[in-house]
């Protein structure tokens, strides 16, 4: 036989080899490699400062880690999936996991003055501009 018609119902009794499960085993693993967690930002730029926000979820402060080196924010995270102690693992679902996101900062912005705040698993980095970039107003004469 060439072709294996794949039936659309649940095989329930069917004791032939299926062709298929090797595709669907790298479809399954495929989808968990795109799931690997890793931060997302967004970037909003106000007229004295550029915001970053990044979803976190189920990071603490503990385990994230904002730096900044070089005019190089780096936003980083290690989680560990353990059972506290005590507890026994009957099942696990949740993964250990860590990731790191860089960017390079323009001359704008103003290093000494950066903040991080991490609630509800959304971390807010604000980048404040140094004076000397923000828009000035110029007033207008009539002579």
């Amino acid at each position: 036989m060439l072709f294996y018609n794949r039936p659309t119902h649940a095989r329930a009794f069917s004791f032939r080899p299926d062709p298929f499960a090797v595709f669907e085993r790298f479809e399954r693993q495929q989808e968990e490699t795109q799931r690997a967690p890793y931060a997302e930002l967004t970037a909003r730029e106000d007229v004295d400062k550029v915001v970053l926000t990044a979803e976190l979820p189920g990071v603490s402060p503990t385990q994230l880690d904002v730096t900044i080196k070089d005019r190089t924010l780096r936003i980083s995270a290690k989680t560990e999936a353990d059972a506290p102690q005590g507890y026994e693992t009957r099942r696990k679902e949740r993964s250990s996991y860590s990731f790191s996101r860089e960017l390079t900062l323009g001359e704008k912005v103003d290093v000494a003055s950066i903040t991080a705040v991490l609630k509800d698993g959304v971390l807010t980095v604000t980048l404040p501009k140094r004076p000397e970039a923000q828009p000035k107003k110029i007033t207008i004469s009539t002579t």
